[in-house]
């Protein structure tokens, strides 16, 4: 396997859709940051610190890893890559196995391009983070194990479909569901409990009050740990729990753990399987 590894580092190393993935990714983020200090200097009323902005890469993260990896490995199969090694005697699972860790050092090296930006014009624009040093670096940890974890559930789609065009297509609209879902169950967990009264005056000076009452789109019992449960276990649900800061490092790596073995599991046990035309 290590004669695959070098090969696929000296080829990433070549790739010119990972360096524009790298790109997108620090340019997004330098978006990110320039556009909250341009709306601070002209809005004086707006505030923003770089807690909030130190981890909006982490949203278009999966998208980002989901065209690498579709793109990176469809390749193998529209070029004959991985007949040819079979061919020259690696096993399926040593294939598999070479193609996960460079894919996920891959994942890691994005992640890492979110943050570069951060650190280079976050913290002197907007200064240091407001959060402990343990919480930051904890954010971090879970952002890197996200990376992997998407990096592991597209690998094993881009090594079971043939075609460049149709993982393509797959991965990146999974990538997308994946955060739509995690936002509308965020935005479903965050309604109040109560709807809280209030008075407002009409134009002709009538005073119309509304009287506190519970808001019945409030979620109870089973459903709401369900919904808690999806967040702490997607990887789209724990960028969801990052960028409103209630991440837990322990919860994330345990479910990211069970994701990746299971996911390679499969991975490895279907390839061992697929007819390699």
């Amino acid at each position: 396997m290590r004669n695959l590894l070098s090969a696929g580092f000296a080829r990433l190393k070549k790739s010119k859709i990972f360096g524009i993935i790298l790109f997108v990714m620090i340019l997004f983020q330098c978006l990110s940051i320039f556009t909250n200090y341009s709306d601070m200097k002209h809005f004086p009323e707006y505030t923003c610190s770089l807690d909030e902005l130190f981890f909006y890469y982490t949203i278009y993260l999966g998208i980002a890893i989901a065209v690498f990896c579709s793109l990176f490995l469809g390749t193998e199969y529209s070029d004959g890559t991985i007949r040819n090694k079979l061919m020259v005697g690696h096993t399926r699972h040593s294939i598999y196995f070479s193609n996960l860790i460079l894919c996920s050092v891959a994942g890691i090296i994005i992640c890492i391009a979110g943050m570069l930006p951060s650190f280079c014009a976050g913290i002197p624009l907007f200064g240091f983070f407001k959060m402990s040093p343990a919480a930051v670096i904890s954010m971090i940890l879970c952002s890197l194990a996200i990376a992997v974890t998407y990096t592991s559930l597209f690998t094993l789609a881009a090594m079971l479909i043939h075609s460049k065009a149709v993982i393509a297509v797959v991965a990146i609209l999974s990538a997308t569901l994946l955060l739509v879902a995690a936002s509308r169950i965020q935005s479903s967990l965050v309604q109040p409990e109560i709807w809280e009264g209030y008075t407002f005056t009409m134009d002709n000076g009538d005073e119309i009050t509304i009287e506190t009452q519970p808001n019945p789109f409030y979620i109870r019992g089973a459903k709401r740990e369900f919904y808690e449960f999806l967040l702490d276990f997607l990887p789209s649900g724990q960028t969801v729990r990052i960028m409103s800061e209630t991440v837990s490092l322990s919860r994330t790596m345990f479910y990211d753990a069970v994701i990746l073995l299971f996911t390679t599991g499969a991975g490895i046990l279907c390839f061992q399987r697929k007819d390699i035309k």
